[in-house]
């Protein structure tokens, strides 16, 4: 997880690079870094007796939340289509886009307690099941929410460059964010 969220140099600033030279990737502008979103990470640790698949279903694995998934007979909560679990995370990555350095900070404090404790259920009480996915998930769009509020709420103390903030607007822009 922690290499899927890696920027490979630390503090890290999505609109200070022109090339997408790390495996969690923002796009920052039209010319080089247009189609190098990271739009979802997935990591399969293969066993012999029950595989488990952690993924994100957001874009941003340096401020997602990496969920368990089993392939049985249920493998997905809704997700949503308008509202989507997607898009909902989606407004808050582009929040903190526009404060990385401040923002990103307080994601990743409040995401790291849920982390660990799905990491726990998992592999030290041995709980895999539908039910912790859906928990997971449901559990990972209220934090979210409650993120978004709450980082939206806090001013900006590190604005991104004039040309980054404008890349961005337009792409809210055309999403109707």
């Amino acid at each position: 997880m922690s290499h899927l969220r890696s920027h490979h140099k630390e503090p890290y600033s999505p609109n200070s690079h022109l090339l997408s030279s790390s495996i969690c990737a923002h796009a920052g502008n039209s010319v080089t870094r247009n189609a190098s979103q990271t739009t979802g990470s997935l990591i399969a640790h293969l066993t012999k007796e029950n595989s488990t698949f952690w993924l994100t279903a957001t874009s941003a694995p340096c401020l997602s939340l990496f969920k368990p998934v089993w392939f049985n007979k249920e493998v997905l909560p809704p997700l949503g289509e308008k509202e989507s679990f997607w898009w909902s995370f989606e407004q808050l990555h582009r929040a903190v886009l526009m404060d990385y350095k401040w923002r990103s900070s307080e994601v990743k404090k409040e995401q790291r307690f849920l982390q660990q404790t799905l990491l726990d259920l998992v592999y030290n009480e041995g709980e895999r099941s539908f039910g912790v996915t859906k928990e997971a998930f449901k559990r990972g769009q209220k934090l979210n929410k409650g993120l978004l509020e709450k980082v939206t709420a806090t001013a900006i103390k590190g604005k991104p460059n004039f040309y980054y903030r404008s890349y961005w607007n337009r792409l809210n822009k055309k999403a109707a964010l």
